[in-house]
């Protein structure tokens, strides 16, 4: 690890947040995962109607698995010019990194939102289909 008491507060600052959010895209991913098979085991219990809104939703997971990846390859990137930065290999671009990181910031916030909308919607589908599963073997 660089010695990263070399980076200016700014940067410092952004490193923090970045390894705070890797650990945040890190939980998305098994999360999403646990989404998609619980998505997958209801499929076959699930009615006519309700094996639509599945499908919706495992491609919805699928893209928010895609766009979670993508924005740890940007976090990973960000880091890399921190560290690098930090070990005095390239210079400290105060506009490049609060630009970068600007991004980040927007990418995360639209990422986690997508992730609670997506989840919570996943969870009121089974949670219906295991009423109807429940009433229908009454």
């Amino acid at each position: 690890m660089p010695h990263i008491k070399n980076l200016s507060a700014r940067s410092l600052q952004y490193y923090v947040i970045s390894k705070k959010w890797a650990l945040d895209l890190e939980f998305f991913k098994f999360e999403i995962s646990f989404l998609k098979q619980l998505t997958h085991e209801n499929f076959v219990k699930a009615s006519e109607e309700t094996t639509v809104i599945l499908r919706q939703l495992r491609d919805n997971l699928l893209n928010l698995e895609r766009d979670n990846e993508h924005a740890f390859e940007l976090l990973e990137e960000q880091s890399r010019l921190l560290e690098l930065a930090a070990e005095d290999i390239i210079p400290e671009d105060i506009d490049e990194l609060a630009s970068k990181q600007i991004h980040l910031e927007y990418l995360m916030s639209t990422l986690t939102a997508d992730f609670r909308a997506i989840k919570k919607e996943v969870y009121q589908v089974i949670s219906l289909q295991m009423v109807k599963n429940k009433h229908s073997q009454s």
